[in-house]
C-alpha cells in the first residue's frame, strides 16, 4: 500500500497560481467617484473612492445589472485610506448597467476584506453605487458578505462618480453552420434542415477563453432552421456560452434558446439549441418557467455538430517537447533510471508571459511515455493541463495530470501520469474512483523522480534551465519524504 504527498503540495501550488495570474490585455474601466461628505477620522473631505477593474473584453451596450463577478482579471479601489484589490478581497457585488453606447450608467460594486475576520472582529469594506460611495471599518457578521455594520468611515450620498474607459475593440460577429437535422425527424420538420446563425460580441475572444456565459459581452444574435427564428426580441438565451483554442476562435459552445413570451403551462414552447454534440430545433410543452428542461418535444435533430467560421487564423500548429529526469525510486513495472519524456502539439503557438492557462481546448494531440504506459488524447482523461510562459514564449510552469482512460471500474487498477514545475515527476497505478479523476490516496505502484523535467519549443533551442541551491534543497527534501513514506508504509 501507497501513500503520498501530493494533495498538499497540489493546494498549495494552485493558491499560488491564482495569485500570479494576469491577463496578457484586458479592457480598463476607471472610476472617478465624489469627494465624502460624511468624514470621521480618519476620513477627510479630500477622500473619495476612485479605483478600476479589467475585462477581456467590453460590455455589451444596453445591459442591466450584469454580473461581472466571474469576468474580472483584476481590479483596485481605494478610498484614500485603505484599497481593496482582487488578491485581498471578497467580490459581494460587481453589477453594471451600460447606455445604448456601452457606458457604465449603473452599477453596485461591494468588496469585503479577505480573509474573513472573526464575528464583530474589523473588517475593512468598500461600496460604490450609483446612489451612496462609502468605506471604512465595521463589525464583521458571520459570512464574508454579510452586511457590515458601520464603524468608522467616509461616505456621500446622491452624488454618483463618473466611469471612463479604455478605446473598446470593434464588434465582431462570429458565423454558425449546422450540420442537417437528419436524427429524430418529425413534422414540420423534413431532415433537409439545418441550423445556421450569428452572433455578434464586443470584440475578438481571447485565446484559451473559458466555457463560461456570453451575455455580458452579447450584442446581438439570429439563429434559424428554416421553421423558426430565435433573435433577442422573441427569444431567451438560458445558454450561451463558448470557449475558445489557442487561437481564440470557438472550440467548445452551449446554446440555448427558449421562445418569449413563455406560453401557458402545457402549450407548445418553441426551442433551438446548438452545442458541441449536437443542435436540435422544435416544440416542446411549456413549463412552469423559460428554461425548464423539455423532456418531449417534437423536431429533429442532428447527427453530428455543426461549426463555427474560424474568425483568427492561429498557425503555426507547434509542437513542444518535455524531457522528464530519471526516476529515483520505483515499483514495478516502473523502473528506476526510466524517465517521463514525451510532447504535445498545439493549434498556435503559445503567448509571451502566458499566466498559467488551461490549453486543452487548444490540444491537437499528445504522447507521454514513462517506459511502462503510454498516454494520449484518446487514451487519457485530462484532470489538469496548463502551462505559463515566460517572456520568451517557453513553458516555465506546468501542472499536468493524466488518467486512463476508459477509466476501470472502481476499485480497479488505474495508471496515472502527473507532472509539473512544482514537484517531482510521478507515475503509476492507483485504485480507480467513482469519476475519473478522483483524488486518492493509495498507490499499488508508484515511481518518481528526483525534480521537474523541462519544456522545449521544437524547432528552437532552449537552454536547460538551472536550479537555485534553495530549489534544489527543497526538492530533495520533498523526495526523501515521500520515499520514506512509502518504505513506511510498506514495511
Amino acid at each position: 500500500m501507497r501513500f503520498h504527498l501530493r494533495g498538499s503540495i497540489r493546494l498549495t501550488v494552485t493558491f499560488t497560481l491564482l495569485i500570479l495570474s494576469g491577463a496578457a490585455s484586458a479592457v480598463t474601466y476607471s472610476y472617478s467617484g465624489n469627494p465624502f461628505t460624511t468624514t470621521p477620522p480618519p476620513y477627510t473631505s479630500s477622500d473619495r473612492i476612485t479605483g478600476t477593474f479589467q475585462l477581456a473584453l467590453p460590455v455589451a451596450p444596453s445591459k442591466t445589472n450584469v454580473d461581472l463577478t466571474d469576468y474580472l482579471l483584476d481590479f483596485s479601489f481605494t478610498d484614500g485610506i485603505q484599497t481593496r484589490t482582487s488578491d485581498d478581497s471578497t467580490v459581494c457585488s460587481f453589477k453594471v448597467s451600460t447606455d445604448a453606447s456601452g457606458n457604465i450608467t449603473g452599477w453596485l460594486i461591494s468588496l469585503h476584506q479577505k480573509p474573513q475576520p472573526p464575528v464583530n472582529d474589523p473588517i475593512e469594506f468598500l461600496d460604490t453605487t450609483d446612489v451612496v460611495d462609502q468605506g471604512g471599518i465595521g463589525q464583521a457578521g458571520l459570512f464574508a458578505c454579510d452586511n457590515v455594520q458601520m464603524g468608522v468611515g467616509g461616505q456621500v450620498f446622491n452624488n454618483p462618480g463618473t466611469w471612463s474607459s479604455d478605446t473598446p475593440p470593434g464588434a465582431l460577429a462570429v458565423d454558425y453552420i449546422g450540420a442537417p437535422l437528419d436524427s429524430n425527424v418529425m413534422p414540420p420538420y423534413s431532415g433537409s434542415e439545418s441550423i445556421i446563425g450569428s452572433m455578434t460580441l464586443t470584440g475578438p475572444l481571447p485565446p484559451y477563453w473559458p466555457l463560461q456565459q456570453l451575455d455580458p459581452f452579447l450584442i446581438d444574435f439570429a439563429f434559424t432552421d428554416g421553421i423558426q427564428t430565435r433573435v433577442p426580441g422573441n427569444s431567451e438565451p438560458c445558454q450561451f456560452s463558448v470557449a475558445t483554442n489557442g487561437a481564440g476562435n470557438i472550440a467548445v459552445w452551449a446554446i440555448a434558446l427558449r421562445a418569449t413570451p413563455l406560453p401557458p403551462p402545457g402549450d407548445p414552447h418553441q426551442l433551438l439549441d446548438v452545442n458541441t454534440l449536437l443542435d436540435q430545433a422544435g416544440t416542446g410543452p411549456a413549463g412552469a418557467t423559460l428554461c425548464e428542461q423539455f423532456f418531449n418535444f417534437t423536431g429533429a435533430q442532428s447527427s453530428t455538430p455543426g461549426s463555427w467560421v474560424d474568425i483568427v487564423d492561429g498557425g503555426p500548429v507547434t509542437t513542444y517537447d518535455y524531457f522528464g529526469r530519471k526516476f529515483i525510486t520505483a515499483d514495478a513495472p516502473w523502473m528506476v533510471g526510466a524517465e517521463l519524456v514525451g510532447s504535445m502539439t498545439l493549434d498556435s503557438p503559445l503567448s509571451a508571459n502566458m499566466p498559467m492557462t488551461d490549453i486543452r481546448n487548444g490540444l491537437l494531440e499528445f504522447m507521454f511515455q514513462d517506459g511502462a504506459q503510454f498516454r494520449a488524447l484518446d487514451s487519457s482523461s485530462l484532470c489538469n493541463f496548463s502551462v505559463a510562459t515566460n517572456a520568451n514564449g517557453q513553458i516555465d510552469q506546468w501542472s499536468i495530470s493524466l488518467r486512463q482512460f476508459p477509466k476501470p471500474m472502481v476499485g480497479n487498477p488505474q495508471r496515472f501520469m502527473d507532472f509539473s514545475a512544482f514537484m517531482p515527476d510521478q507515475a503509476g497505478i492507483i485504485n480507480a474512483g467513482n469519476s475519473s479523476c478522483e483524488q486518492m490516496s493509495v498507490f499499488p505502484a508508484l515511481a518518481l523522480s528526483d525534480a521537474p523535467g523541462r519544456w522545449g519549443q521544437r524547432g528552437l533551442t532552449i537552454p536547460i534551465p538551472t536550479l537555485s541551491l534553495t530549489a534544489l534543497a527543497i526538492f530533495a527534501l520533498l523526495v526523501v519524504l515521500m520515499t520514506a513514506t512509502i518504505r513506511r508504509k510498506t514495511s
